[in-house]
Protein backbone atom coordinates (compact mmCIF):
# COMPACT_ATOMS: atom_id res chain seq x y z
CA UNK A 1 0.00 0.00 0.00
CA UNK A 2 2.82 2.44 0.82
CA UNK A 3 4.34 2.00 -2.64
CA UNK A 4 1.00 2.67 -4.28
CA UNK A 5 0.51 5.83 -2.25
CA UNK A 6 4.03 7.04 -3.09
CA UNK A 7 3.30 6.61 -6.77
CA UNK A 8 0.05 8.56 -6.40
CA UNK A 9 1.92 11.37 -4.64
CA UNK A 10 4.49 11.45 -7.44
CA UNK A 11 1.70 11.66 -9.98
CA UNK A 12 0.25 14.66 -8.18
CA UNK A 13 3.67 16.32 -8.18
CA UNK A 14 4.07 15.62 -11.88
CA UNK A 15 0.65 17.03 -12.74
CA UNK A 16 1.23 20.21 -10.72
CA UNK A 17 4.64 20.85 -12.27
CA UNK A 18 3.35 20.28 -15.79
CA UNK A 19 0.50 22.72 -15.22
CA UNK A 20 2.88 25.64 -14.66
CA UNK A 21 4.56 25.83 -18.09
CA UNK A 22 1.35 24.89 -19.87
CA UNK A 23 -0.54 27.79 -18.28
CA UNK A 24 2.31 30.18 -19.03
CA UNK A 25 2.32 29.06 -22.65
CA UNK A 26 -1.44 29.59 -22.80
CA UNK A 27 -0.89 33.33 -22.45
CA UNK A 28 1.15 33.53 -25.66
CA UNK A 29 -1.20 31.15 -27.41
CA UNK A 30 -4.09 33.48 -26.61
CA UNK A 31 -2.27 36.15 -28.66
CA UNK A 32 -2.73 34.00 -31.75
CA UNK A 33 -0.20 32.47 -34.12
CA UNK A 34 3.13 34.20 -34.69
CA UNK A 35 3.25 35.58 -38.26
CA UNK A 36 6.06 34.37 -40.49
CA UNK A 37 9.13 36.51 -39.84
CA UNK A 38 7.85 37.92 -36.52
CA UNK A 39 8.44 37.21 -32.84
CA UNK A 40 5.26 36.88 -30.74
CA UNK A 41 5.42 37.64 -27.01
CA UNK A 42 3.05 38.28 -24.11
CA UNK A 43 3.66 40.36 -20.96
CA UNK A 44 1.40 42.09 -18.45
CA UNK A 45 -1.72 41.58 -20.49
CA UNK A 46 -0.16 42.89 -23.72
CA UNK A 47 0.56 40.88 -26.87
CA UNK A 48 3.38 41.97 -29.17
CA UNK A 49 4.32 40.90 -32.68
CA UNK A 50 7.65 42.35 -33.83
CA UNK A 51 9.19 42.22 -37.32
CA UNK A 52 12.87 43.06 -36.74
CA UNK A 53 14.62 41.88 -39.90
CA UNK A 54 14.35 43.29 -43.40
CA UNK A 55 11.83 41.74 -45.75
CA UNK A 56 8.18 41.64 -46.80
CA UNK A 57 5.61 40.02 -44.51
CA UNK A 58 1.96 40.20 -43.46
CA UNK A 59 0.11 40.59 -40.17
CA UNK A 60 -3.50 39.55 -39.57
CA UNK A 61 -5.43 41.61 -37.02
CA UNK A 62 -6.27 39.13 -34.21
CA UNK A 63 -9.84 38.48 -33.15
CA UNK A 64 -10.79 40.31 -29.97
CA UNK A 65 -7.75 42.61 -30.08
CA UNK A 66 -8.17 45.98 -28.36
CA UNK A 67 -5.96 49.09 -28.16
CA UNK A 68 -4.09 47.86 -31.24
CA UNK A 69 -1.24 50.17 -32.28
CA UNK A 70 1.99 49.97 -34.26
CA UNK A 71 5.42 51.57 -34.39
CA UNK A 72 7.24 51.78 -37.74
CA UNK A 73 10.97 52.54 -38.02
CA UNK A 74 12.88 53.11 -41.25
CA UNK A 75 16.30 51.47 -41.63
CA UNK A 76 19.49 53.38 -40.86
CA UNK A 77 21.77 54.70 -43.59
CA UNK A 78 25.27 53.34 -44.14
CA UNK A 79 28.41 55.20 -43.09
CA UNK A 80 30.75 56.90 -45.54
CA UNK A 81 34.01 55.04 -45.02
CA UNK A 82 37.09 55.36 -47.18
CA UNK A 83 40.86 55.45 -46.79
CA UNK A 84 43.59 55.74 -49.42
CA UNK A 85 47.30 55.47 -48.65
CA UNK A 86 47.09 57.82 -45.66
CA UNK A 87 46.18 60.70 -47.94
CA UNK A 88 42.47 61.10 -47.20
CA UNK A 89 40.55 59.45 -44.37
CA UNK A 90 36.79 59.66 -44.21
CA UNK A 91 34.39 58.44 -41.54
CA UNK A 92 30.90 59.89 -41.82
CA UNK A 93 28.40 58.03 -39.63
CA UNK A 94 25.07 57.12 -41.22
CA UNK A 95 21.77 58.83 -40.49
CA UNK A 96 18.93 57.22 -38.56
CA UNK A 97 15.61 56.15 -40.05
CA UNK A 98 12.30 57.90 -39.43
CA UNK A 99 9.81 56.79 -36.75
CA UNK A 100 6.00 56.74 -36.93
CA UNK A 101 3.25 55.77 -34.48
CA UNK A 102 -0.07 54.40 -35.75
CA UNK A 103 -3.38 53.91 -33.92
CA UNK A 104 -5.00 50.79 -35.40
CA UNK A 105 -7.74 50.33 -32.81
CA UNK A 106 -10.49 50.86 -35.41
CA UNK A 107 -9.18 48.29 -37.89
CA UNK A 108 -11.41 45.21 -38.14
CA UNK A 109 -10.17 41.85 -36.88
CA UNK A 110 -9.17 39.48 -39.66
CA UNK A 111 -7.78 42.32 -41.77
CA UNK A 112 -4.53 41.28 -43.47
CA UNK A 113 -1.91 44.03 -43.22
CA UNK A 114 1.08 43.87 -45.63
CA UNK A 115 4.30 44.73 -43.79
CA UNK A 116 7.68 45.80 -45.14
CA UNK A 117 10.84 46.24 -43.05
CA UNK A 118 13.66 48.29 -44.56
CA UNK A 119 17.19 46.95 -44.92
CA UNK A 120 20.10 48.84 -43.36
CA UNK A 121 22.28 50.86 -45.72
CA UNK A 122 25.77 49.72 -46.73
CA UNK A 123 28.82 51.45 -45.28
CA UNK A 124 31.33 52.09 -48.04
CA UNK A 125 32.83 54.80 -50.24
CA UNK A 126 29.38 55.39 -51.72
CA UNK A 127 27.12 54.61 -48.74
CA UNK A 128 23.54 53.62 -49.45
CA UNK A 129 20.42 54.86 -47.72
CA UNK A 130 18.41 52.61 -45.43
CA UNK A 131 15.20 51.18 -46.83
CA UNK A 132 11.76 52.48 -45.92
CA UNK A 133 9.58 50.46 -43.54
CA UNK A 134 5.82 50.43 -43.95
CA UNK A 135 2.45 48.81 -43.43
CA UNK A 136 -0.52 49.07 -45.76
CA UNK A 137 -4.17 49.50 -44.78
CA UNK A 138 -6.45 49.17 -47.75
CA UNK A 139 -5.01 51.49 -50.37
CA UNK A 140 -3.10 53.64 -47.85
CA UNK A 141 0.64 53.14 -47.34
CA UNK A 142 1.98 54.25 -43.95
CA UNK A 143 5.76 54.52 -44.21
CA UNK A 144 8.78 55.56 -42.14
CA UNK A 145 11.62 56.67 -44.40
CA UNK A 146 15.07 55.13 -44.33
CA UNK A 147 18.00 57.25 -43.19
CA UNK A 148 20.35 58.75 -45.82
CA UNK A 149 23.94 57.53 -46.10
CA UNK A 150 26.61 59.32 -44.10
CA UNK A 151 27.94 62.69 -45.19
CA UNK A 152 30.07 65.42 -43.67
CA UNK A 153 27.28 67.71 -42.63
CA UNK A 154 26.64 67.25 -38.93
CA UNK A 155 29.60 67.18 -36.57
CA UNK A 156 33.40 67.10 -36.77
CA UNK A 157 35.69 65.29 -34.36
CA UNK A 158 37.82 67.82 -32.48
CA UNK A 159 36.12 70.61 -34.40
CA UNK A 160 38.61 70.72 -37.28
CA UNK A 161 38.23 68.93 -40.61
CA UNK A 162 41.83 69.82 -41.57
CA UNK A 163 44.10 68.52 -38.84
CA UNK A 164 47.28 69.25 -40.77
CA UNK A 165 48.25 70.63 -44.16
CA UNK A 166 49.04 67.28 -45.78
CA UNK A 167 46.23 64.96 -44.67
CA UNK A 168 42.49 65.56 -44.75
CA UNK A 169 40.67 63.57 -42.06
CA UNK A 170 36.91 63.95 -41.91
CA UNK A 171 35.01 62.31 -39.06
CA UNK A 172 31.31 62.98 -38.49
CA UNK A 173 28.38 61.75 -36.45
CA UNK A 174 25.06 60.81 -38.01
CA UNK A 175 21.78 62.70 -37.85
CA UNK A 176 19.02 61.14 -35.76
CA UNK A 177 16.08 61.30 -38.15
CA UNK A 178 13.90 59.45 -35.67
CA UNK A 179 13.51 62.60 -33.62
CA UNK A 180 14.87 65.01 -36.19
CA UNK A 181 17.61 65.84 -33.70
CA UNK A 182 21.10 67.09 -34.47
CA UNK A 183 24.24 65.55 -33.03
CA UNK A 184 25.29 67.20 -29.81
CA UNK A 185 28.49 69.24 -29.96
CA UNK A 186 30.45 70.38 -26.93
CA UNK A 187 33.47 72.67 -27.43
CA UNK A 188 33.92 71.37 -30.95
CA UNK A 189 33.94 67.70 -29.91
CA UNK A 190 31.28 65.19 -30.90
CA UNK A 191 29.85 63.72 -27.72
CA UNK A 192 26.82 61.79 -28.95
CA UNK A 193 25.02 60.89 -32.15
CA UNK A 194 21.79 62.53 -33.21
CA UNK A 195 19.05 61.42 -30.83
CA UNK A 196 16.36 58.95 -31.79
CA UNK A 197 12.85 58.32 -30.45
CA UNK A 198 12.21 56.35 -27.25
CA UNK A 199 8.50 55.67 -26.64
CA UNK A 200 9.15 55.00 -22.93
CA UNK A 201 10.43 58.58 -22.64
CA UNK A 202 7.27 59.95 -24.22
CA UNK A 203 9.10 61.17 -27.35
CA UNK A 204 6.87 62.28 -30.21
CA UNK A 205 7.31 60.57 -33.55
CA UNK A 206 8.53 62.25 -36.74
CA UNK A 207 5.02 63.58 -37.43
CA UNK A 208 4.65 65.04 -33.94
CA UNK A 209 2.24 62.29 -32.82
CA UNK A 210 2.12 61.16 -29.18
CA UNK A 211 3.10 57.69 -28.02
CA UNK A 212 0.16 55.24 -28.07
CA UNK A 213 -0.67 54.28 -24.47
CA UNK A 214 0.04 50.61 -25.09
CA UNK A 215 3.64 51.49 -26.13
CA UNK A 216 4.36 53.61 -23.04
CA UNK A 217 6.65 50.87 -21.68
CA UNK A 218 8.48 50.20 -24.97
CA UNK A 219 11.99 51.19 -23.89
CA UNK A 220 14.11 51.34 -27.06
CA UNK A 221 15.81 54.25 -28.81
CA UNK A 222 14.69 54.14 -32.42
CA UNK A 223 16.15 55.82 -35.49
CA UNK A 224 19.20 57.38 -33.85
CA UNK A 225 22.16 58.65 -35.84
CA UNK A 226 25.30 56.57 -36.23
CA UNK A 227 27.87 56.82 -33.44
CA UNK A 228 31.56 57.70 -33.49
CA UNK A 229 33.92 56.07 -31.02
CA UNK A 230 37.51 55.12 -30.37
CA UNK A 231 38.66 51.74 -31.67
CA UNK A 232 38.51 49.05 -30.55
CA UNK A 233 34.89 49.17 -29.44
CA UNK A 234 31.73 47.11 -29.82
CA UNK A 235 28.76 49.10 -31.05
CA UNK A 236 25.26 48.09 -29.98
CA UNK A 237 23.16 49.24 -32.91
CA UNK A 238 19.53 50.12 -32.19
CA UNK A 239 16.63 49.62 -34.58
CA UNK A 240 16.93 51.99 -37.54
CA UNK A 241 20.27 53.39 -36.39
CA UNK A 242 22.75 54.77 -38.89
CA UNK A 243 26.05 52.99 -39.45
CA UNK A 244 28.65 53.80 -36.78
CA UNK A 245 32.35 54.59 -37.21
CA UNK A 246 35.43 53.60 -35.23
CA UNK A 247 38.50 55.83 -35.27
CA UNK A 248 41.99 55.89 -33.83
CA UNK A 249 41.85 58.97 -31.61
CA UNK A 250 45.64 59.20 -31.45
CA UNK A 251 45.76 59.94 -35.15
CA UNK A 252 42.07 60.72 -35.81
CA UNK A 253 42.16 58.15 -38.56
CA UNK A 254 39.20 56.07 -39.72
CA UNK A 255 39.39 52.39 -38.71
CA UNK A 256 36.09 50.66 -39.55
CA UNK A 257 32.32 51.09 -39.75
CA UNK A 258 29.18 49.09 -39.04
CA UNK A 259 26.34 48.82 -41.54
CA UNK A 260 23.11 50.71 -41.01
CA UNK A 261 20.60 48.81 -38.87
CA UNK A 262 17.45 47.25 -40.30
CA UNK A 263 14.16 48.95 -39.57
CA UNK A 264 11.29 47.69 -37.42
CA UNK A 265 7.54 47.19 -37.51
CA UNK A 266 5.99 46.18 -34.19
CA UNK A 267 2.34 45.70 -33.21
CA UNK A 268 0.90 45.71 -29.70
CA UNK A 269 -2.62 44.89 -28.51
CA UNK A 270 -4.56 43.63 -25.51
CA UNK A 271 -6.51 40.38 -25.35
CA UNK A 272 -9.11 38.92 -23.03
CA UNK A 273 -6.21 37.65 -20.92
CA UNK A 274 -5.36 41.19 -19.85
CA UNK A 275 -7.25 40.75 -16.58
CA UNK A 276 -5.04 37.82 -15.56
CA UNK A 277 -1.95 40.00 -15.46
CA UNK A 278 1.53 38.89 -16.46
CA UNK A 279 2.84 35.38 -16.94
CA UNK A 280 4.46 35.60 -13.51
CA UNK A 281 1.07 36.28 -11.92
CA UNK A 282 -0.42 33.33 -13.74
CA UNK A 283 2.46 31.18 -12.54
CA UNK A 284 1.76 32.29 -8.97
CA UNK A 285 -1.89 31.33 -9.33
CA UNK A 286 -0.98 27.94 -10.80
CA UNK A 287 1.67 27.48 -8.14
CA UNK A 288 -0.90 28.05 -5.41
CA UNK A 289 -3.21 25.55 -7.07
CA UNK A 290 -0.34 23.07 -7.20
CA UNK A 291 0.29 23.49 -3.48
CA UNK A 292 -3.39 22.80 -2.82
CA UNK A 293 -3.13 19.66 -4.91
CA UNK A 294 -0.08 18.56 -2.96
CA UNK A 295 -1.83 19.27 0.31
CA UNK A 296 -4.80 17.20 -0.81
CA UNK A 297 -2.45 14.38 -1.71
CA UNK A 298 -0.80 14.56 1.71
CA UNK A 299 -4.21 14.27 3.39
CA UNK A 300 -5.02 11.19 1.32
CA UNK A 301 -1.71 9.63 2.27
CA UNK A 302 -2.28 10.44 5.93
CA UNK A 303 -5.71 8.89 5.93
CA UNK A 304 -4.45 5.78 4.23
CA UNK A 305 -1.75 5.31 6.85
CA UNK A 306 -4.11 5.51 9.85
CA UNK A 307 -4.62 2.12 11.53
CA UNK A 308 -8.13 0.79 11.20
CA UNK A 309 -10.17 0.48 14.39
CA UNK A 310 -10.77 -3.05 15.53
CA UNK A 311 -14.43 -3.92 15.56
CA UNK A 312 -15.82 -5.52 18.70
Amino acid sequence: MKKTLSAASASILGISSLAIPNMAMANVQACGTAPTGATLTYSNGVCQSAFTSSGTFSFTIPSGASQLAAVIVGAGGGAYSWSSNNVDDYGYSGNGGGVRYLDLSQVNSGTIVPVSVGEGGLSQEAPTSGGDSSLTLGQVLHAAIGGPGGSGSVCELNGDSYLDDAINRYLFLGLGNGAGGLAQVNDGSCVSPGSGVNPANGNLDGDGESVPTIFASYNFELGSGGDLDEAPTTFVQGYGQGGSVQVNLATNRFVSATQGSDGLVVFRWKTGLASTGSDSNVLSIVGSASLLMLAAGAVLVGKARRPKRKSN
